[in-house]
């Protein structure tokens, strides 16, 4: 709609957080693929890895230009 990532607001609800969501490497792999790296959405968690959903929304939200101030 031609806005502008600056001046928008968002709202984040209830999400699953690393401590209770395994991913495989499939994920790991595909959030790579996206940022590059793991970030702070995954971390190491035995043989597997925890992903933290509203992290990784965060995430996004602040790579697609939204100031972090306005993501709540």
């Amino acid at each position: 709609y031609g806005s502008n990532p600056g001046d928008l607001l968002a709202y984040l609800g209830p999400a699953i957080g690393g401590g209770c969501y395994e991913v495989g490497e499939d994920v790991v792999a595909a959030w790579r693929e996206q940022l590059g790296e793991t970030g702070q959405a995954l971390q190491p968690h035995g043989d597997r890895w925890a992903f933290d959903l509203a992290v990784a929304n965060r995430t996004l939200l602040e790579r697609a230009g939204m100031v972090p101030e306005r993501i709540d």
